[in-house]
């Protein structure tokens, strides 16, 4: 994935990450207002949704439904489908507490909107682990392989030893003979 779809996948989960602290924050107030909040929970589903097309390099569809969005991922991730329950009772949050309905004054009750929560949660937790995962994978399989008998005497394990300071560095001169070196003169 180029440093371009990278800074995008960012910018979804951190616009979901943020819609989900929105929800919390408006649902924890006295008189909270639940029909923003529950809003706020189908907007977190739906943009970490599209955060995983965005790590498969895709180009999210324009589109409220996470439902559509969910089929979509499963496509690439088959766990997905379990996804699906929760993705089909938080699609219609997009619109149905959103705008003003001359026939009802309807609200979600706590119940919907501690539900809704719990689901929105449980989709970003679930795309996260999916991010994560695959980058596990991905450095996993970076991981050079490890070398041995590439030291500067050509075999065992000098070199890796040397590179990581473990031992000092052999030495380039022979050990002197006994009774060489070390302040004893050789006769000459």
């Amino acid at each position: 994935m180029d440093n371009t779809r990278r800074a995008l996948l960012r910018s979804w989960l951190t616009k979901a990450a943020s819609d989900l602290k929105s929800a919390r924050v408006l649902g924890s107030v006295d008189d909270a207002p639940l029909d923003t909040a529950i809003y706020h929970c189908q907007q977190t589903a739906e943009k970490a949704v599209k955060a995983f097309l965005v790590s498969k390099e895709l180009s999210p569809e324009k589109t409220h439904d996470i439902r559509r969005l969910t089929i979509e991922a499963a496509g690439h991730e088959p766990r997905f489908n379990e996804m699906m329950e929760l993705a089909v009772s938080l699609t219609p949050y997009a619109w149905e507490f959103r705008y003003p309905d001359d026939l009802a004054d309807t609200y979600p009750t706590r119940e919907e909107f501690d539900e809704a929560l719990q689901h929105a949660q449980a989709i970003f937790d679930f795309v996260l682990s999916c991010s994560r995962r695959r980058r596990a994978r991905k450095n996993h399989r970076r991981r050079p392989p490890m070398r041995r008998g590439f030291g500067p005497m050509g075999g065992g394990r000098e070199g890796a030893y040397e590179a990581k300071g473990r031992r000092p560095a052999l030495r380039e001169q022979p050990m002197p003979i006994r009774g060489e070196g070390r302040g004893v003169r050789a006769k000459a």
